[in-house]
């Protein structure tokens, strides 16, 4: 293989859930921040859902093994999906496979195995030993990416002994900074909407899962509309990722036991939120530390490093109040562009909500220092470049990996047994 750092290579990127969720926009932001002259770029993710058609709209074509399934209830369904991304990749003459989280590992990562093709592990969520081992019991990754300082020193000390010296790297999640901007005043944002330009909004963006606290929100609801002299309504936007609904069933319990039933609104998904952060006056993240899976089978979930819509509601220049859980401080700067308040305490939650409410000015103030460090911080075209040096370095390049001292991007020391970034 040529080592030229300007040699065309040909990636092919795996996203095996394509519905609206965090992972799918942030591989969106990473498509659109990659050098095309460098790379030729195809995907797989069911191209009939909403990140599908996403990445389509953005000129890379997505594929998926037809008529097969990543969860089939046979191995056969599994074993027939794996073949035909094997396929695929000889096919199309792919140099690298990108899988954009370690749940999709375990089947592509073995495809790409198969195909005698170097793959690389997107860590997006965090995860149990016994998750990773079973994703990387078939095949490992050449390099890990981690988009959180704080996901790489949980993920670490996790991974099965034959990952321990593999390549890893820290990408900050990005976002696309012309694309979610501020509309200005929120009584603009409220119209486009249909919501009522004198009511206050109060937003929670994230698919509904207890792990997200849209029911701490809830409960933070109540105290805010006691307490506000003024209306004010509640929205929260996010697929129910609860089997049967669950979670939305509890929520909307909990929403009439606490008589908000006017005041407190379910979106469901939409497959734009930029609106939303434009409509809001204050955008709340009441994420928990753990929780259970919502598959419901029990195991533990963590919120490790920062949820996508911290950076996306600072790109559309909007104070946000979000729970100080591990890596939180990556995306915000306490008191200037959010306020941190403990996880899981309501009261403390709507205390921050009123203080901004309150105070439009401090409000707008914290508005332009949340687009200033999203702008500087967590733009697209760096963080396309920090991926493609994974890409060059996998690939066998000469370009060097970044080095200690690049912002939040940093590598990590060939040997990671002692697993932190720093």
């Amino acid at each position: 293989m040529s080592t030229r750092s300007d040699q065309r290579h040909r990636v092919l990127l795996v996203e095996t859930d394509g519905r609206i969720g965090g992972s799918g926009r942030s591989l969106q932001t990473l498509i659109a921040g990659l050098d095309r002259a460098r790379f030729d770029l195809w995907a797989i993710c069911p191209p009939d859902g909403p990140i599908g058609r996403r990445i389509n709209g953005l000129g890379v074509e997505c594929r998926w093994p037809a008529g097969h399934t990543t969860h089939g209830r046979w191995i056969g369904s599994r074993a027939a999906w794996v073949w035909g991304m094997r396929r695929l990749i000889r096919r199309l003459r792919i140099d690298l496979v990108h899988v954009n989280d370690v749940e999709g590992f375990r089947l592509a990562g073995l495809a790409a195995r198969l195909s005698g093709v170097p793959s690389v592990c997107h860590v997006r969520m965090a995860r149990s030993a016994d998750d990773l081992a079973w994703s990387f019991g078939l095949a490992g990754p050449a390099a890990m990416i981690f988009n959180s300082r704080a996901m790489a020193e949980h993920m670490l000390m996790l991974l099965p002994p034959s990952l321990k010296d593999l390549r890893a790297v820290i990408a900050p999640n990005a976002v696309d900074t012309d694309r979610f901007r501020s509309a200005g005043s929120t009584s603009s944002g409220k119209a486009q909407l249909g919501w009522p330009t004198d009511v206050a909004a109060v937003t929670v963006v994230g698919n509904l899962m207890p792990l997200k606290g849209q029911d701490v929100f809830i409960e933070a609801a109540r105290h805010v509309s006691d307490r506000f002299d003024g209306p004010v309504a509640f929205h929260m936007v996010g697929r129910d990722l609860t089997a049967d609904g669950q979670f939305s069933h509890q929520l909307q319990r909990q929403i009439g036991r606490l008589g908000l039933g006017g005041q407190v609104h379910l979106h469901g998904a939409i497959d734009d939120v930029v609106p939303v952060y434009q409509a809001s006056d204050v955008v709340a993240c009441p994420v928990r530390p753990v929780s259970c899976c919502p598959s419901g089978d029990g195991k533990r979930v963590y919120q490790v490093g920062f949820p996508r819509c911290v950076i996306e509601t600072a790109a559309c220049g909007r104070p946000i109040v979000l729970a100080d859980t591990p890596g939180a401080e990556e995306a915000a700067v306490p008191d200037e562009t959010g306020l941190f308040v403990p996880p899981e305490d309501p009261d403390a939650l709507a205390r921050a909500i009123l203080a901004l409410l309150n105070d439009p000015d401090r409000r707008e103030a914290m508005g332009r220092a949340a687009r200033e460090l999203a702008e500087s911080r967590f733009g697209i075209k760096e963080h396309g470049r920090l991926i493609a040096r994974v890409y060059q370095s996998v690939l066998g390049a000469s370009e060097p990996l970044p080095t200690e001292g690049a912002g939040l991007s940093q590598v990590m020391a060939a040997g990671m047994r002692g697993g932190s970034a720093r």
